[in-house]
């Protein structure tokens, strides 16, 4: 879930500079360095939980619609 969360703070933040970028470009600047170091600082944790085996760091799947085998597959 943590793969999930990285890209939603990222969009999340690109959105929220997209709306503020007609209203001050200093704050697009913090808030696009805020969201970069929160990303940084969850990947941090994961790659400290690694323990080295091999195969993937993480894996997240998710069926999304399953009468269809539609499934949400994330993987680092």
């Amino acid at each position: 879930m943590i793969l999930a969360w990285m890209i939603i703070i990222l969009l999340t933040a690109g959105l929220i500079c997209w709306l503020m970028a007609h209203y001050n470009s200093a704050v697009v600047k913090w808030i696009a360095l805020i969201a970069v170091l929160a990303d940084l600082v969850l990947m941090c944790t994961v790659l400290f939980e690694f323990e080295g085996n091999q195969g993937f760091v993480i894996d997240y799947r998710l069926n999304w619609i399953p009468s269809f085998g539609i499934s949400f597959h994330l993987a680092l």
